[in-house]
């Protein structure tokens, strides 16, 4: 805890820790926009994808379960063990992944744009 107070203190005399502190600052609400977005997507595609491969796929025996893939997915790490066997699964896991990628390439613009 002493050495955070040592980072703070430091960050007085180094002016770009100071720019990027006040870039974050100002990207705070359209950050946790995003995360909002971010958290309602996960629980309906997620919800989707359960009823989709209720039965089918291994991976997907409940919403909690499904939502770590969705997750996974989302952030295109890719999960060997939960793969969505039916067609509608299928269509729910690509929306998922082009909704990840799209979705996660926003911050870096909203940061990019507050920066100055």
């Amino acid at each position: 805890l002493v050495r955070v107070f040592r980072v703070v203190k430091v960050s007085r005399y180094l002016a770009w820790l100071r720019v990027f502190a006040a870039t974050v600052h100002a990207s705070v609400a359209p950050l946790g926009m995003i995360l909002f977005v971010i958290g309602l997507l996960v629980i309906l595609l997620s919800s989707a994808a359960y009823f989709a491969e209720r039965g089918e796929s291994p991976g997907f025996d409940s919403i909690p379960e499904s939502m770590w893939w969705c997750v996974v997915t989302m952030t295109t790490i890719g999960f060997g063990r939960s793969v969505p066997r039916t067609l509608l699964g299928k269509l729910v896991g690509s929306i998922a992944a082009t909704c990840g990628v799209v979705i996660l390439a926003i911050p870096i613009s909203v940061i990019a744009t507050n920066f100055q």
